[in-house]
């Protein structure tokens, strides 16, 4: 199956049980939710709470038309079921005679969120979470099913689009694989597209390793801390290469805790990964775990992430050594030579 044939379409089914179920009568509630779930201060849905029901556009126009933008007002029709509305947000006031998508993008082509303001008509934006070459990822709940989830929104730019779509083909491939999940990567959830915009739904995580080790004073983890998350990424590593995945990209900010507290772990950000069939670049990894044939411009395959884990087991356990200016490059090359010595 090639990236082409990942399918063009608003919005992907969920598995059965992660999605509709009855909610509460509809209410006029000021933010624009639709019977939305009361949540604490750090916005969580009260998981004792019915989930809010969906009203069909036809009843947003009537009941919150004036308070739509002009741009809304035309587009919530495509949307058979509306969750949220973000009527108390700073909405971008698109118009289809500006430039950058009407106004929605910067001039990078990265999304001009606006906190409390939609995505769908489903999610509300809490806040930004990450932010990369390939867009942003934002902290939102769930309207649909009181959950918060993270969404990754892919810059509307074409080279990013495209590898986005070999991420979201990754993911719904692991997704498939791994139903117990019991192999430590991250759930895509859905993906849809939303004003020219690819966007992937993930389950929300912690922290990444390497905030723990910041949060740590740069002190390192125990070495049965670094065996458990050894372990976990072993899992992860052997699904990869059971099929044929190459992940391209792996490192403690792509390795995240699923609760504070917790040492159980998933490995995150498949937009660089590939399948060993086909690869395209040649520059991959990050400098600080690129892996020896990388480096050499060689053919790579699977491996090359199993370097980049041993080599984030040693920043694990001595990240202070690690973060001396000028030593990174300095441990590449002594690794990348005794690799070459065992050879000759």
């Amino acid at each position: 199956m090639g990236v082409d044939s990942v399918p063009s379409r608003p919005t992907l089914q969920l598995e059965a049980g992660s999605g509709d179920g009855p909610g509460p009568p509809m209410n006029n509630n000021t933010d624009g939710a639709v019977a939305s779930p009361p949540r604490d201060d750090n916005h969580n849905p009260d998981p004792a709470t019915p989930r809010a029901t969906q009203i069909t556009p036809s009843e947003v126009l009537k009941l919150y038309g004036d308070r739509l933008s002009e741009w809304e007002r035309t587009e919530v029709r495509k949307y058979p079921e509306i969750w949220f509305l973000g009527l108390e947000a700073n909405k971008v006031q698109a118009r289809s005679n500006l430039p950058n998508n009407c106004g929605f993008d910067d001039e990078n082509g990265s999304y001009n969120k606006q906190i409390h303001d939609h995505i769908a008509y489903r999610y509300e934006i809490l806040e930004v979470i990450g932010k990369g070459s390939f867009g942003q990822v934002i902290r939102a709940l769930d309207y649909r099913t009181g959950n918060q989830v993270a969404i990754k929104i892919i810059r509307n730019k074409k080279r990013f689009h495209h590898q986005a779509l070999v991420e979201v083909r990754v993911l719904d491939h692991l997704r498939l694989k791994d139903k117990d999940q019991s192999h430590n990567v991250i759930h895509m959830l859905d993906y849809f597209y939303f004003r020219n915009h690819l966007c992937i739904s993930f389950e929300l995580m912690s922290i990444n390793l390497y905030e723990l080790i910041k949060k740590n004073n740069y002190q390192g983890f125990s070495l049965s801390l670094i065996r458990r998350f050894a372990n976990s990424l072993l899992r992860c590593l052997r699904l990869l290469e059971a099929e044929n995945i190459i992940h391209c990209d792996l490192k403690p900010e792509n390795i995240l805790l699923k609760a504070r507290g917790s040492s159980s772990i998933k490995v995150i950000d498949f937009g660089s990964s590939c399948y060993t069939h086909e690869r395209v670049y040649t520059y991959i990894q990050s400098r600080f775990y690129r892996s020896p044939e990388v480096i050499l411009g060689l053919q790579y395959g699977t491996p090359i992430d199993m370097w980049s884990m041993d080599y984030a087991k040693g920043f694990n356990l001595s990240s202070q050594l690690l973060s001396r200016p000028g030593m990174e490059s300095y441990i590449t090359l002594e690794a990348c030579g005794w690799v070459i010595a065992d050879d000759r």
